[in-house]
């Protein structure tokens, strides 16, 4: 589910259900780790271009960046359990997130947390 330009097939969900099913016939665990996998880097693919690239590793040049390449992984912890609080360029999010499916093999996590509050209750 991976954008095609970071080396990624761009596949839907049925191609997510599939492997997660034929996966999960053998061990549950692994199905849902690689579910979340796969569907996190559709997620990915949602945010803005510069996100992208820091994810999966890419320059303005499509260059390697840092070692990575286009098999990071990501894992998540999706309760908004965690604090944003506004700072100059974005927030700062702090916070124990008491799981995280997929950590161990993960090189990025996505972490839930509430936004304050903005300006006109925004």
């Amino acid at each position: 589910m991976q954008p095609a330009a970071y080396g990624g097939y761009e596949m839907g969900f049925s191609a997510l259900l599939e492997t997660s099913f034929s996966i999960g016939k053998v061990c549950a665990s692994s199905a849902w780790v690689c579910g979340l996998y796969m569907v996190h880097n559709w997620l990915g693919g949602l945010f803005p271009k510069q996100a992208q690239d820091e994810l999966w590793g890419q320059d303005s040049c499509g260059q390697d960046l840092c070692g990575q390449d286009s098999g990071t992984f990501i894992s998540g912890s999706y309760a908004p359990i965690g604090k944003a609080t506004s700072v100059e360029g974005g927030y700062l999010l702090s916070g124990r997130f008491p799981f995280s499916s997929g950590s161990p093999g993960a090189a990025w996590n996505l972490c839930g947390a509430m936004l304050p509050i903005g300006p006109e209750g925004r």
